[in-house]
């Protein structure tokens, strides 16, 4: 085992927003902020720039300025943001005039985009509104989760890791053999004999792989490996054969790690809440399934 590495786990990384990039802008701007509108009476202050007489407008910039989540360190920076983000929409509303002249606006498909585009920001806009209701992890939630999970955090450690990976579908038979090798705590050229010594096709390959990239599910079982040991886990596609060979400690202090679990537990929260919120509005619709959709639909399709 090797010596303490500092460590900063993507699970606590935070995510920095950056500007998008032209195409995107183009998009969030003709849905959210709306298509420029044709120059009409109006406070001069409120227009940054005409494009062949269609005005740009402040608000325009000030949404996409707070979309972007930048935070410019100084009036010079955001000064110069601003008209990054004038200039991008400059780039915007050509291209959307140039769609137009050519009549793209009429095409079945950018309707149809058009109109998905539409939908899907209400739907977001709706649970956005309806998110503001859930409830927030209280600090004793957040300790606890840390407390709870030493593996993520107090012991957290980043795995060098062989790993064999071959089909579900093959004969349990075979399965069972690979498993019994495992057990027995034989190495992990043993298990790759088998599977060749029977026509199975598999991939051998070194990893490494920290605790958060690891689910909580096996998480506890590689921690208890020894070196060379190994163990199996299986998926409705895949079977891994998973051996360790070596570990770093890379603990995670609870300074650290608290700030980023309220975000987690607070996600978790939304997504239990949405999730809810979709089943009780499909109990309370009428929905028909027609055609070839007329059989009723499984559980997980309605989900």
């Amino acid at each position: 085992m090797t010596n303490k590495t500092e460590t900063n786990p993507e699970f606590f990384a935070p995510r920095w927003h950056r500007f998008a990039a032209p195409v995107a802008v183009l998009g969030v701007a003709l849905l959210a902020a709306g298509c420029s509108k044709e120059a009409k009476p109006e406070a001069a202050s409120q227009v940054a720039a005409k494009v062949n007489g269609t005005e740009i407008s402040v608000h325009q910039i000030n949404y996409l300025m707070t979309r972007s989540k930048a935070n410019p360190p100084t009036p010079e920076a955001a000064k110069a943001l601003r008209q990054q983000i004038l200039q991008k929409l400059v780039d915007q509303q050509l291209l959307v005039q140039k769609a137009i002249d050519d009549k793209l606006d009429r095409s079945p498909d950018v309707q149809m985009n058009l109109e998905n585009a539409r939908r899907d920001v209400l739907a977001d806009a709706y649970l956005q509104a309806t998110s503001a209701e859930t409830s927030k992890p209280d600090e004793r939630q957040i300790k606890k989760y840390y407390a709870d999970h030493p593996e993520l955090f107090s012991q957290r450690r980043v795995f060098q890791l062989q790993e064999i990976n071959f089909a579900a579908s093959t004969p349990d038979a075979i399965k069972s053999a690979v498993t019994a090798s495992v057990d027995a705590g034989r190495p992990a050229d043993d298990a790759a004999a088998i599977l060749k010594a029977r026509g199975v096709e598999f991939a051998k390959a070194d990893s490494q792989r920290s605790a958060e990239q690891i689910s909580l599910e096996l998480l506890p079982k590689l921690q208890r490996l020894r070196q060379g040991q190994g163990m199996v886990a299986a998926n409705p596609q895949t079977v891994s054969v998973i051996y360790l060979k070596s570990y770093e400690e890379a603990p995670v202090s609870e300074a650290m790690a608290l700030p980023r679990i309220a975000q987690f537990l607070n996600n978790q929260n939304l997504t239990q809440s949405l999730a809810t919120l979709v089943k009780n509005l499909r109990s309370q619709a009428k929905i028909d399934y027609v055609g070839e959709f007329a059989e009723a639909p499984t559980d997980n399709s309605a989900k």
